[in-house]
């Protein structure tokens, strides 16, 4: 029997599969160790161990090789990977790679749509960089093959019938748009089909690209390829040809004269506030042509910024913002941090919420719109002091309402002299107006606002002599016109398109004149434009492909004629092109008009398509809110609420957790939806009704009830983390029950977690060691590592409470080399080392071993620092500010706790920790500063109430006994001195924390004067 064949997809992201089987490698390090292998043939065990564990102990490094060659020995045949004490070569299984296909490339459509994407597209391993170096090479070399030969392929199509040639064409002019070889093949072989508005686009978009990114004009041969196919295609049009709008005058901007003077005027003067120029208008009447002329007239090397409303922006908080920032990610656009001098921790901050940036972030969590709009207004402010920097907002009727907040922070911040150019429509109590006003009150902005109206009928008798100056026009005509379109310039321009038609092929009203012009398209664009509506925004072009109809042959040639006739926009931006609707209403009729049943379709390849992404991308909350909106639509009700319960596990893990059992990978690559606690109740209680509408469906009982079990547990952990703990409790402990009946051990380990996380918040050390001892036999194989590391912590913790401070340094030790043990397979979890070893400055600190305590405190806040790990820093200085309070040090107290407030400040999600606010109080009542006093007291009073954590109570207790009675501090402060110190004592005893015991002994016999209390 022949073995099953071995297929290597390594041009775009890497797929390997066994016959039909698709293979998964448990870690990203085992699957590049196979790609080098296959690549390479041999390499030697100790050019690899420095390859892929470069920098570490060679002991080390060559445990971890084997390690890796194991795991691949468990996933692949054996045969493909030969190793022995020496050398580790490619073996003689039969393999199929598709790089090596390359040479012969024939009619793989397959093969031939992916040649020119980057080899292991997306692939990398940051902490390896001699194999992010040698990718690099490998990228390269097998990208130019790639294009060599599909252009190749391209050749020997366009010489046997040209229409074969157009699909590899336009991917090489996709790939790289200033491609004058491919340019000229593609021009030549649209003008023997006759396709004149495609030779012109196409030879219209290379002159546009080599402009921009080379400053150079076409080679003459490419000139002379361009004549010549349009000479074919005009001599083609002389015998019955269909007219091109080339054939009419070269159409410029026309009208709003006046409107455009003073907006130039505007936007040209100088100043060190920001220019808001804001264009209203009903659909239709040109805000967008008007705005996008003045952003012409800016500098040449200005940096414009594009970002519009979506469909159903309320689903996607934000989305606007995100796709603006994706402008960043263009050449040029200088988005490199550390180039412009902006700081990492808020470059993390911005990456967390806005997935288009890519960037690596480990924020604790997503800023508030205020505080993310003065970080934007900052960057913004760095870009413009190398550039000009424009922001063009489309459609600001329908923003989001956190997307608007974020505009208002951005202006309030007052970027100095950038260009904000908006367009929006008429409606009652615009917020966006009230906005601009009140800065512009304010002395925040300068604001000119500009209205535009449709024609008038003289104007429109103008405009028809302008689109056609060849064509008499009875005045009847022209009347008729103007009272069917009502003046609209997009409807006067659709239907003045070609000049030997009737003026008005509709009925009477707006949604006649648009049926009626839509009516003179190809079945197949009109399908192709039916697929664009049912997206919510800009459509990237891959996506497109995947959700077109299947009989839809040469999509890039049908968009390029739909943009020919003004229909569609294209845009590239990061690397990606997009396509839109050139107008929103054409968008809104086509979807308006779409029978339901193409509608639901529409959407459902809509989610199939995105489904793919999410899996390959799980954790960009944007991409996975835009799923969940097309199961919707699309009726795919089962599906959506899978996604909702995926999102909402990620979503709490991120945010309710303090330190969610992911890897370093992922917390860097990870954003979820937006929104603070009232958002998460919401989205919770959405996911419930649904799941609620499926069980009374009765619809496949078995998967309904692991889901089931699975939200009870994400709620019930929700509930726990805010302190509700019969709630929580109650959800959770019914949900460990079904899983453990179920033998859902992936439901019962979170089900397990969250509990342990209550009995932490409780610090009942024998409940927490009951639950990590039944939690560790559910961590078995290579995947239960994570957990395993994470049972040792809570065990270490539990001993911890129960002060037994040797097994608890045991443990957290134990911990710590669990999850270093994971970094040999390529998912390191260095946050989660960090956590032990904060625990374990806590376990010497609670010893009285302080200087130890603070050194480890101090090592966790610089390794995280050093790493990124920005969301730990809260944590690691809150322990840190009150091993200086023990100490008696005053100047260490204040540069943790200012660490720590900056930390947890417009954070809607995070609670906080009581001693850091307790703490915050003692030290502003020693400034003096009652209000910030009282405001810190509240806080630490109200979590101690609610989450009933001793240790939180026994230090804000010390803290009152400590605070001098300060007006403002009376309500706060019911009992005398000595009663809350007493408290203090007696919780400080019951706990077995003897530092604290000794710090008051200290204070009473007047030996630690840094701690007495502060005066006024």
């Amino acid at each position: 029997m022949e073995p099953e064949v071995l297929r290597g997809r390594l041009l775009g992201p890497p797929r390997f599969l066994l016959g039909e089987r698709e293979l998964s490698f448990p870690f990203r390090k085992v699957e590049a160790l196979l790609v080098y292998v296959l690549l390479e043939g041999k390499a030697s065990r100790e050019s690899l161990a420095s390859l892929f564990w470069g920098g570490r102990d060679e002991v080390l490094a060559a445990r971890n090789l084997r390690n890796a060659l194991y795991q691949l020995r468990l996933v692949l045949p054996e045969g493909v990977v030969l190793a022995d004490r020496v050398w580790v070569v490619r073996g003689d299984y039969p393999t199929d790679l598709d790089l090596e296909g390359l040479d012969r490339l024939g009619e793989d459509e397959d093969l031939a749509a992916r040649c020119v994407r980057p080899v292991l597209e997306g692939f990398s391993l940051p902490d390896s960089p001699e194999f992010d170096e040698w990718l690099r090479t490998v990228r390269s070399r097998w990208e130019s093959r790639g294009r060599r030969a599909l252009l190749d392929l391209a050749r020997r199509r366009a010489a046997l019938s040209p229409p074969g040639a157009l699909g590899p064409l336009r991917r090489l002019l996709e790939a790289d748009g200033g491609d004058e070889e491919a340019a000229r093949i593609l021009m030549d072989c649209l003008g023997r089909l006759g396709q004149l508005r495609g030779v012109e686009g196409v030879h219209r978009a290379l002159v546009r690209r080599l402009r921009e990114d080379l400053g150079v004009p076409p080679e003459e041969a490419t000139e002379a390829t361009y004549r010549e196919a349009l000479g074919r295609c005009r001599r083609g049009l002389e015998v019955g040809g269909e007219p091109s709008p080339s054939s009419s005058p070269e159409r410029g901007f026309f009208g709003r004269t006046e409107e455009r003077v003073r907006a130039v005027r505007f936007l040209e003067e100088p100043g060190d506030l920001p220019r808001v120029l804001c264009v209203d208008g009903e659909a239709g009447v040109g805000k967008t042509c008007l705005a996008r002329a003045c952003l012409e007239t800016l500098a040449p090397e200005t940096l414009v910024l594009r970002g519009n409303a979506v469909q159903g922006g309320e689903r996607f908080p934000l989305l606007p913002w995100n796709d603006l920032l994706r402008g960043l990610a263009r050449p040029g656009g200088g988005t490199d941090f550390r180039d412009l001098g902006f700081p990492e921790s808020l470059w993390s901050l911005l990456g967390e919420t806005f997935p288009s940036l890519g960037v690596r972030s480990t924020s604790f969590q997503p800023a508030d719109p205020g505080r993310l709009g003065a970080v934007l207004a900052a960057l913004f402010d760095r870009l413009s002091s190398r550039r000009p920097v424009a922001l063009f907002l489309e459609d600001l009727h329908g923003f989001d309402g956190p997307s608007l907040d974020v505009l208002e922070s951005v202006l309030a911040h007052g970027p100095g002299g950038i260009r904000l150019l908006s367009t929006s429509r008429p409606a009652p109590d615009r917020r966006d107006r009230r906005i601009y006003r009140g800065l512009e009150r304010g002395g925040r902005i300068r604001l000119l606002s500009l209205t535009l109206r449709p024609f008038s009928l003289s104007e429109t008798r103008d405009f028809c002599a302008f689109l056609q100056p060849c064509r008499p026009f009875d005045p009847r005509e022209v009347e008729s016109l103007f009272r069917r379109t009502e003046g609209l310039p997009l409807f006067l321009t659709e239907l003045l398109r070609d000049p030997r038609g009737p003026l008005c092929p509709g009925g009477e009203e707006l949604d006649g004149v648009m049926e009626g012009f839509l009516a003179g398209l190809a079945p197949v664009d009109r399908r192709t434009l039916e697929c664009l509506a049912a997206f919510e925004g800009p459509a990237a072009l891959d996506l497109l492909r995947e959700t077109a109809d299947p009989e839809t042959e040469d999509l890039e040639g049908r968009l390029e004629c739909l943009r020919e006739r003004a229909l569609l926009t294209e845009d590239r931006t990061g690397g990606e092109t997009t396509v839109d609707f050139g107008h929103s209403l054409v968008r809104e009729h086509l979807y308006r008009t779409l029978p339901e049943g193409r509608r639901r379709s529409l959407h459902r390849s809509l989610a199939e398509a995105l489904g793919r992404r999410a899996a390959a991308n799980p954790g960009d909350g944007l991409l996975e809110g835009r799923l969940i909106h097309h199961c919707r639509r699309g009726g795919l009700r089962r599906e959506e609420l899978t996604h909702r319960i995926r999102s909402l596990r990620r979503h709490i893990a991120l945010y309710y957790e303090l330190f969610p059992l992911l890897s370093d990978e992922e917390l860097r690559s990870s954003s979820t939806f937006f929104g603070g606690r009232d958002a998460t109740l919401e989205r919770l209680e959405e996911t419930r009704s649904l799941l609620g509408d499926l069980k009374r469906s009765q619809e496949d009982r078995k998967t309904l009830e692991s889901l089931e079990r699975e939200y009870r547990a994400i709620r019930g952990g929700f509930h726990l983390w805010w302190g509700e703990s019969d709630q929580g409790r109650a959800l959770v402990e019914a949900a460990l029950e079904r899983a453990s009946e179920g033998g859902d051990r992936r439901v019962e380990a979170d089900c397990l977690k969250h509990l342990g996380y209550d009995a932490i918040q409780r610090e009942d050390g024998a409940e927490l060691e009951g639950i990590a001892r039944r939690l560790l036999p559910l961590c078995g194989g290579s995947r239960g590592l994570p957990w395993r590391g994470m049972a040792l912590r809570f065990l270490g913790l539990a001993r911890l409470f129960l002060r037994d401070h040797g097994e608890a340094e045991r443990f957290l030790l134990l911990s710590m080399d669990r999850f270093r043990d994971l970094e040999a397979l390529d998912e390191p979890y260095r946050f989660h080392v960090l956590a032990a070893r904060g625990y374990l400055g806590e376990c010497r600190h609670r010893q009285g071993r302080l200087e130890e305590a603070r050194a480890l405190y101090d090592a966790c806040l610089e390794e995280c620092r050093r790493e990124g790990f920005f969301r730990g820093l809260g944590f690691f200085h809150g322990l840190g500010a009150q091993g200086a309070f023990d100490a008696g040090d005053r100047e260490g107290l204040a540069r943790h706790l200012s660490g720590a407030l900056g930390e947890m400040a417009g954070l809607p999600w995070s609670r906080g920790d009581a001693p850091t606010y307790a703490l915050a109080a003692w030290e502003a009542a020693g400034r003096g500063d009652g209000a910030s006093a009282v405001e810190h007291l509240g806080r630490a009073a109200r979590l101690c109430e609610s989450l009933n954590k001793r240790s939180w109570t026994a230090l804000l207790e010390l803290v009152k006994g400590l605070l001098p009675r300060m007006r403002e501090l009376e309500p706060l402060l019911p009992d005398p001195p000595e009663a809350s110190l007493a408290r203090a004592e007696g919780l400080c005893r019951d706990l077995g924390m003897g530092h604290r015991l000794a710090l008051l002994e200290r204070l009473r016999e007047g030996r630690h004067r840094a701690l007495s209390r502060p005066g006024r």
